[in-house]
């Protein structure tokens, strides 16, 4: 499936293709990966992107195991700046 097609796909659709193995975890998220990398430096709609952390996630899902979760109580948050017009 073409990157492309993968980023007009509805996430249910998606979900279900990764249950019937047709399509993995790893390349729905390569996927999106690739269509932020191409679109974001014209519409400037992520302020930060964590690619290795969503790819590692997308490999404990494709073998079975859940993603590991932070277990510290506190919520991080990082500041972004919106812009108005």
């Amino acid at each position: 499936m073409d990157h492309r097609d993968l980023a007009f796909t509805p996430a249910l659709d998606l979900a279900a293709r990764i249950r019937r193995k047709e399509l993995s975890p790893v390349e729905a998220v390569e996927g999106a990966l690739s269509r932020i990398e191409q679109l974001n430096p014209t519409l400037n709609a992520f302020a930060e992107v964590a690619g290795r952390e969503c790819q590692g996630g997308g490999k404990n899902c494709r073998s079975g195991r859940p993603a590991r979760r932070r277990t510290s109580g506190r919520f991080t948050a990082s500041r972004s700046a919106s812009k108005t017009r």
